[in-house]
């Protein structure tokens, strides 16, 4: 199985065109770009940003927990968004920066528990992030 790392190398340098789009890349990773925005979305509520940021995250990151709960094969997103791109030379160029922590999480986040491979499991992963979600909402009420 490629790593994410190779399949995102692999659409920067086999791509055609000269610009490579959202839905591209959510296409090519398929299902594990839940991971990825997991990831991404998670990292705002983990570190210290101005206020509004962590909470849109935090939404955002509900709403992807949704979509595993309903059991959707790889994540939605709105056409708008898909449609957004950037020049292969500016993808390239990020993804050499992120290279070297996609490659630190990637030997950290081996797969362990064959368990959470199966659509039942992921559900409950997506329940969790939804329960996450609602106690942040419920403590900022508070």
């Amino acid at each position: 199985m490629p790593r994410t790392s190779d399949i995102l190398l692999r659409l920067a340098r086999e791509g055609t065109g000269e610009r490579v789009s959202l839905g591209e890349i959510v296409a090519a990773l398929r299902g594990r770009a839940y991971a990825l925005l997991v990831v991404v979305l998670g990292l705002p509520n983990c570190l210290p940003m101005v206020p509004p940021v962590p909470f849109v995250s935090g939404v955002l990151l509900g709403l992807v927990g949704v979509q595993l709960v309903v059991g959707r094969p790889s994540p939605w997103l709105p056409e708008w968004l898909l449609a957004r791109s950037l020049a292969r030379g500016d993808f390239e160029a990020y993804l050499a920066r992120a290279l070297p922590w996609l490659h630190r999480l990637e030997r950290f986040a081996k797969p362990r528990l064959a368990f959470f491979e199966r659509r039942g499991a992921m559900r409950l992963v997506g329940l969790a992030l939804v329960a996450c979600k609602k106690t942040e909402t419920a403590n900022v009420s508070a």
